[in-house]
């Protein structure tokens, strides 16, 4: 059993503002949630999708977060960028633009 699951879950959960109920809703069962969480199971691999896909984080990111691996500054930015996009956050979206071209101009 790989014990960063759990931790992994509940804190993007709650980074999201999103309660075990609604995260449960999304995947199958608020036990289902808590189990993940107070690891007392691993998740199936479909769970772990669903799991991505209702916390709006990439596959990568699950796998680098559970087994400590290094995600490049491209692949976390390219992910930051598909979140914005899917949450349609035009404030973030002009925010991150400013701070590209300030970079680009250092």
């Amino acid at each position: 059993m790989n014990y960063k699951n759990g931790e992994l879950i509940r804190k993007t959960r709650q980074k999201r503002g999103m309660s075990q109920a609604k995260l449960g809703a999304l995947i199958g069962s608020q036990s289902m949630v808590s189990r993940i969480e107070n690891n007392q199971t691993d998740p199936s691999d479909q769970t772990v999708l669903m799991l991505c896909d209702a916390l709006m984080i990439t596959f990568e990111e699950y796998f680098y977060s559970i087994f400590d691996k290094k995600q490049s500054k491209l692949s976390a930015l390219a992910n930051q960028l598909e979140i914005i996009d899917h949450n349609n956050d035009g404030v973030m979206l002009d925010k991150l633009y400013v701070l590209t071209q300030s970079q680009s101009r250092s």
